[in-house]
């Protein structure tokens, strides 16, 4: 089969196009036939050889194929999203059952696993955003925080948004936007609330600047 691997750590260069053995499944796995394979900062990462500890570091020597989310077919037709630690970017790759979601007909997922669950543990699990709390989200047009915007939405947060490039903010609707490194967008206004919340903070540039898009608690 088809596989995108590094044999070297680098760049995005460093990815070749290789013949691989199909994979086998083991116990408690599936060979799922990849559809989409999602490309993530991660990927990056490990191509660079710098994503080397954690549950979900890939194992094992050179060469590697990266890829951490797939959407596919497993043997028995079930359309699937599948979260792997690497082995993505490849016309099969092998899936522990516990870690596939059947899809429904038409269903997108493709970007949830790494960047759907970050953005669901910060306002659940780490923040514990309440209703009525004001948050900023930095890098708002991206994939985690695009979709972070959306859940403390849903939670009833009043939103500050920051998008890094005045190209990408036609993506932000109904949030309080600050100015970019490109260039001032109009505000639009957001909830009020109480709680000033930053998710995730980036840069000290960019930090000194949220408090603009944050309501004052009350005194």
């Amino acid at each position: 089969m088809r596989a995108m691997r590094f044999g070297r750590f680098g760049g995005p260069g460093a990815l070749e196009e290789a013949d691989v053995p199909d994979p086998l499944a083991g116990p408690g796995e599936s060979v799922v036939q990849v559809e989409a394979a999602g490309v993530n900062f991660g990927d990056i990462k490990q191509i660079a050889g710098e994503h080397t500890d954690g549950p979900c570091a890939p194992q094992g020597p050179l060469p590697r194929t990266p890829g951490m989310e797939v959407v596919g077919r497993t043997a028995a037709g079930q359309r699937v999203l599948g979260y792997v630690p690497q082995g993505g970017y490849a016309a099969k790759t092998v899936v522990a059952d516990r870690h596939l979601v059947a899809l429904p007909p038409g269903g997108e997922a493709l970007a949830l696993p790494p960047q759907g669950l970050t953005a669901w543990h910060l306002p659940r699990s780490v923040v514990r955003i309440r209703p009525g709390e004001s948050v900023v989200v930095h890098a708002a047009a991206g994939g985690t925080c695009s979709l972070l915007v959306q859940l403390a939405r849903e939670f009833g947060a009043g939103l500050g948004a920051l998008a890094l490039a005045v190209a990408r903010q036609e993506v932000m609707h109904g949030t309080r936007r600050m100015p970019s490194r490109g260039g001032a967008v109009r505000a639009a206004p957001a909830p009020l609330g109480v709680l000033q919340v930053e998710i995730p903070p980036t840069t000290f540039s960019t930090v000194s600047r949220s408090p603009a898009a944050l309501r004052p608690a009350p005194g």
